[in-house]
């Protein structure tokens, strides 16, 4: 069984576009909430899963029943986005519910509805990756491409290619990261394309080929710019290109950009504290310790890690605090620094965002 990198930076990059997809119109069916549908059949909470379907089921073989065949087949297609429910569930570690969810689309999907069939394939790769099913995971996200690009439903594509990335390794892992950025462009939509060149450039960061990761971080910045994302996003894209400029040797260059970039996070943070900013902020004091430990100035850099440190204790875990505040004790370490004594509460990983 494969186990894809784990890059915490690349990853979230790759979390954001598939949010931005999960519920990406497709067109075509009425959509039913998680939580209970708005419509006519029952609302029922989430942990009633088989009843609030079961619902819809009957109420569709009622007006099939009585000839009413073109709201029948309305009925029935609410009943195929429960596989997006699931798959939504899936990315909250809520299997069970998820299983439930997903049993019966899988029961009533047909191939030839195409929207409601790309839900269905969906669903069930997030639940095998979930269950880190890995390769059978990736067949699935490939079934789900290949679907979807010969039924030109591109915005499902993107996320199956993204996905197929993420349950990949080697060059596979680059070549399906390469597809969803390519069929992104297709559309237009800069806030699509970001995120992904964002996550390929970690890819390329994470084997060591500083220049074209530098290249990729670049695209994903440019974009950001151009679109109608936060300012703690254009704040996460600015310390991406920071990073791939000390990486590739351009210490002056990444130093400038990040200096720069520490004065509006710190901002942001001052002006509205969140879990967020705190991260943001705490990344970009990293990268600066970062330079100040290549250029050989280990004070300096032990002064910027411990800031950075502090600003990832008050991120959470929420925002992967544990296994950040983890990573910054090895470079502690090996800057020949001591590690604070302060340390995650046993329960910390477990409590849950304010």
């Amino acid at each position: 069984m494969c186990v894809p990198n784990r890059n915490t930076r690349r990853f979230s990059s790759a979390s954001a576009i598939l949010g931005l997809l999960l519920l990406a119109p497709l067109g075509g069916s009425t959509l039913v909430s998680c939580q209970g549908s708005g419509g006519p059949a029952s609302t029922a909470s989430i942990s009633e899963p088989r009843r609030e379907l079961q619902t819809q089921i009957d109420d569709a073989d009622e007006l099939f029943g009585q000839q009413e065949f073109d709201d029948a087949r309305q009925r029935y297609e609410a009943i195929y986005p429960a596989a997006q429910c699931s798959a939504s569930l899936s990315m909250l570690n809520r299997l069970d519910d998820a299983e439930l969810w997903l049993e019966r689309a899988e029961e009533k999907a047909e191939p030839s509805a195409e929207r409601s069939w790309s839900r269905v394939l969906l669903a069930r790769g997030m639940q095998r990756l979930k269950n880190r099913d890995l390769l059978t995971a990736r067949r699935t996200f490939i079934e789900l491409y290949n679907f979807c690009f010969l039924n030109s439903l591109t915005p499902r594509a993107i996320q199956a290619a993204t996905l197929a990335s993420e349950s990949s390794q080697g060059q596979e892992q680059l070549d399906w990261s390469m597809r969803a950025i390519q069929a992104a462009s297709t559309t237009g939509n800069v806030q699509w394309q970001a995120p992904l060149w964002s996550s390929h450039a970690w890819l390329l960061n994470d084997r060591g080929r500083a220049e074209e990761a530098l290249e990729a971080f670049k695209k994903a910045r440019d974009l950001t710019g151009r679109a109608d994302i936060s300012r703690l996003g254009r704040i996460q894209a600015d310390w991406a290109y920071g990073h791939g400029l000390r990486v590739s040797g351009q210490l002056e260059e990444a130093r400038d950009l990040l200096e720069e970039t520490n004065a509006i996070a710190h901002s942001i943070y001052i002006g509205k504290p969140s879990a967020r900013a705190a991260k943001s902020l705490g990344q970009v004091l990293w990268e600066i310790g970062e330079i100040d430990a290549m250029e050989g100035k280990k004070e300096r850099a032990r002064e910027h890690l411990l800031a950075a440190r502090s600003k990832m204790l008050e991120a959470g875990p929420a925002e992967g605090a544990p296994a950040l505040v983890e990573e910054l004790d090895a470079r502690l370490e090996a800057l020949d620094a001591p590690v604070p004594v302060r340390r995650f509460p046993p329960d910390f990983g477990n409590k849950k965002k304010q």
